[in-house]
């Protein structure tokens, strides 16, 4: 309420004091909203602290937190870190963790490439009709077997997505 002047004078430095104190109570909620906070402000002092307080947000099972903590190491250079942060946050249904995980397997960002894995992050968006994802899995499939389209269907539990590219793909005179 405090945030956002629901009811109550808007009052944002108030707000991240509660929100800081129920993090330190363990509240992942909490910490997840007082890193928001801090990183709105902008305000680089505080960058270690808002890297603990999503860590503790994620740790706690808050799936958006870990998809922000992935962002906020990889701006640090931390790719590794944050892919995996990304991937925890994408198994458990983030379609914007699963969009990156899918571009940074591609391109070997964080690791070295994977074009199963890259396909299975898009198989699982493309079965959501993400219209970017159906465009870049088919790009993509371009440059794949069958077998490994398969093989990325298996792994993301969309067979029927897999099989659905595979005849879409066996149209295109372009496929490598």
């Amino acid at each position: 309420m405090l945030l956002r002047g629901l009811g109550v004078e808007e009052n944002r430095l108030r707000a991240l004091e509660l929100f800081r104190a129920a993090a330190g109570k363990g509240d992942g909620y909490g910490a997840f909203n007082a890193a928001v906070i801090q990183l709105e402000a902008a305000d680089s002092s505080d960058r270690g602290e808002c890297i603990r307080l999503l860590t503790q947000a994620a740790d706690s099972g808050i799936v958006g937190a870990a998809a922000k903590l992935g962002d906020e190491l990889a701006v640090d250079g931390r790719q590794e870190e944050a892919l995996g942060w990304y991937l925890w946050a994408a198994e458990r249904g983030h379609d914007g963790a699963a969009d990156v995980a899918a571009d940074w397997y591609r391109d070997g960002v964080g690791t070295a490439p994977d074009l199963v894995q890259a396909m299975r992050w898009l198989l699982g968006l493309t079965a959501k009709l993400n219209v970017d994802a159906v465009h870049q899995a088919h790009e993509l499939g371009k440059r794949m077997t069958d077998e490994s389209i398969l093989e990325a269907g298996r792994l993301a539990g969309q067979p029927a997505e897999a099989e659905l590219m595979i005849a879409t793909l066996a149209k295109n005179p372009e496929r490598e």
